[in-house]
């Protein structure tokens, strides 16, 4: 194996690795390959972006048509992250400003 994509093994358990790789990342003393997990990222990402967008259009949308909002509020808005395998949960929360 060439030595440029070699994953090096840590010198002491949950020290993770000891020199980045050109094609793989050690993450937690486990190799994956860069390309394919950024490209998996960046198409969740994208997903959860287009569709959170249309989704919050469309409600806004919804509730001025009712004059449930005036057009002028600034709405609090909370976004969760949720890996299921790895038991995480994390909120990022914001606002969205009408006007």
């Amino acid at each position: 194996m060439d030595p440029d994509t070699q994953v090096t093994k840590p010198s002491q358990p949950g020290q993770g690795c000891r020199r980045r790789v050109k094609r793989f990342r050690c993450l937690d003393r486990t190799a994956v390959n860069d390309d394919t997990f950024n490209t998996s990222i960046r198409k969740f990402l994208k997903l959860v972006g287009v569709s959170s967008q249309r989704e919050i259009e469309r409600i806004v949308g919804e509730a001025m048509a009712a004059q449930a909002l005036k057009g002028n509020e600034t709405l609090p808005v909370v976004m969760t992250l949720e890996l299921p395998t790895l038991g995480v949960k994390v909120d990022f929360k914001s606002e969205i400003q009408l006007e």
